[in-house]
């Protein structure tokens, strides 16, 4: 293991990968203590070659975990690495949504990072789980709307959209899709735009039909963040927050609510949790 595991250079050493390979005895899932393997290495680094060579071995792994329960393509996800993620998904008996263990899919991972390109990859795939809920019950919407990494990136040089954005509408527009899911605090996607200062975020969570608007929920809740103060989940202004709020009531008053101070609710029904399996234990 320890020769194959060391053969991964920024240039990917393609050519001594191939003796490996051919080597008697080769072990190509063999881990390192941290659950490591080739393959691992190969896709978090984005060398597609290499990436090749080990899904034509025979034996291989594809959903290998390391000791946190993170798979291959979780990395890839992560990583933005959308050759890397193509070629993963067309291996045979890949698991799209399989969780590391604080639940995390490699979905979750994409939305995360804001990686567009990788989350429409992933919402492709018959069968993936798109509510899928970490630990926390945070699900991909929510983990998109959250996103703190790369919302100030412009995306494609497309005015005004930015990488979180983009993937929300992504996420927003598949099939299946719960957008009033709350978390394991009770907070749900639009409660957190509110908190994040995400205008277009909060217009596009109102443009859908089955939202919820309980916007007197969304004031208490964006001024008791759970877990702890404020700042540790760098929080908008509250003149941001505000506005978001004020998006809110003028979606109400649009339905002919009336509601001036927020309290009336617009929505089919109270906010589910996800539906799917249980999730093992862990921090987020």
């Amino acid at each position: 293991m320890k020769l194959l595991s060391s053969s991964f250079s920024p240039a990917g050493h393609e050519v001594v990968v191939k003796l490996l390979l051919a080597a008697p005895g080769i072990e190509v899932n063999a881990s390192d203590t941290r659950g490591r393997t080739p393959l691992r290495f190969a896709a978090e680094n984005s060398h597609e070659a290499v990436v090749k060579l080990l899904l034509a071995a025979p034996r291989i792994d594809v959903n290998a975990p390391d000791t946190d329960g993170r798979t291959p393509l979780c990395f890839a996800a992560q990583r933005g690495h959308e050759a890397i993620v193509k070629l993963l998904l067309t291996a045979p008996g890949i698991d799209v949504s399989v969780p590391d263990t604080d639940g995390r899919t490699p979905l979750i991972f994409a939305a995360i990072k804001g990686h567009e390109g990788v989350v429409q990859l992933l919402l492709a795939i018959p069968g993936v789980d798109v509510n899928a809920p970490d630990t926390k019950g945070w699900t991909p919407l929510i983990h998109a709307v959250w996103n703190n990494e790369r919302g100030s990136v412009q995306v494609r040089k497309v005015p005004n959209l930015t990488a979180d954005s983009l993937a929300v509408k992504l996420l927003l527009a598949a099939s299946g899709i719960e957008v009033n899911v709350a978390d394991t605090s009770g907070w749900s996607a639009l409660t957190w735009a509110a908190f994040e200062g995400k205008e277009d975020i909060a217009r596009d969570l109102c443009a859908v039909p089955e939202i919820i608007v309980d916007v007197a929920g969304v004031k208490r809740r964006i001024e008791n963040p759970p877990g702890g103060p404020r700042e540790e989940y760098y929080s908008a202004s509250k003149d941001e927050q505000a506005k978001c709020v004020r998006i809110l009531e003028e979606f109400l008053e649009s339905k002919g609510s009336g509601a001036q101070d927020g309290s009336e609710r617009i929505g089919p029904s109270a906010g589910r949790r996800p539906k799917g399996r249980r999730r093992r234990k862990g921090y987020h």
